[in-house]
């Protein structure tokens, strides 16, 4: 391969720590290029089908672990025996830096230990919030035993060639899988199952 050094932007950027916060702190001012610009950045961007992605102006733009409440921008980087990553969280003006001069360094294993000692409450919120809305979402559908019956039966799936059955014990639909305890299902809408639990 042959890199032309001249020629920087998806690599080859070269700064330091101060400068790469003047940065971050522009997407929250908009100094620099005006509020217009960073709006810009964080648009996310649009496949040729429609269907939207989760990457804007050259940030990623999303939810920290699909939580809401935690909307973040990301990005990281590799260029020879160097990694980097810049993840930003939004709602809570935080933005985490690490620039490496080691190939080895894992990057989002050092971000995994340092959101919780900046973040442990909110992360933890907002997990609990979104278990509160799975578990809403998830009520009991009312069904008689004639229509919990109509699950009944063996389950093939062609994609990885696992069959399963669904029986109904009693009163209640129950999943059973060869070599593993059977798991009770609950209906949540009438061609719906959940685990219990």
């Amino acid at each position: 391969h042959h890199y032309n050094n001249s020629i920087v932007g998806d690599g080859g950027l070269h700064t330091n720590i101060e400068d790469f916060v003047r940065w971050s702190n522009n997407l929250k001012e908009g100094i620099i290029g005006g509020k217009a610009l960073v709006k810009s950045m964080l648009t996310l961007g649009r496949l040729n089908n429609g269907q939207q992605i989760n990457y804007a102006g050259g940030l990623f733009y999303e939810n920290h672990y699909d939580l809401d409440g935690l909307p973040r921008i990301t990005h990281s980087g590799e260029w020879a025996g160097f990694r980097s990553l810049y993840y930003k969280f939004l709602n809570q003006d935080l933005a985490i830096i690490l620039l490496s001069n080691n190939a080895s360094t894992n990057v989002w294993s050092l971000l995994d230990q340092l959101v919780p000692l900046f973040l442990e409450e909110e992360v933890s919120n907002a997990r609990q919030r979104a278990q509160n809305e799975m578990e809403s979402a998830a009520r009991p559908f009312p069904m008689t035993k004639l229509e919990k019956e109509k699950f009944c039966g063996p389950y093939y799936s062609q994609l990885n060639g696992y069959l399963r059955e669904i029986k109904l014990e009693g009163d209640q639909l129950v999943y059973i899988r060869p070599g593993a305890a059977p798991r009770t299902l609950i209906p949540i809408s009438s061609q719906e199952l959940v685990y219990e639990g």
